[in-house]
């Protein structure tokens, strides 16, 4: 069978790769947000509480995005 879910930091952190939601790119746990969506806006200055604000996220949600689009 194949892998419905994968938590690529472990099933403790927010990130998870799904192929039932956005394309299987990684995104939030029980969300559609992109992984790379929050990196990008991190990259371009914005800060982890603004943008967990803006997305309606936990700042460990961001922090977990941010950790993984760093070292993807």
């Amino acid at each position: 069978p194949l892998a419905e879910r994968l938590y690529p930091m472990g099933r403790d952190r927010k990130v998870v790769v799904d192929p039932s939601h956005q394309f299987g790119n990684p995104v939030v746990a029980q969300t559609n947000i992109l992984v790379s969506t929050l990196s990008t806006l991190y990259s371009a200055g914005e800060s982890v509480d603004f943008i967990a604000k803006l997305y309606d996220l936990e700042v460990d949600e961001v922090q977990d995005a941010i950790s993984f689009a760093n070292v993807a």
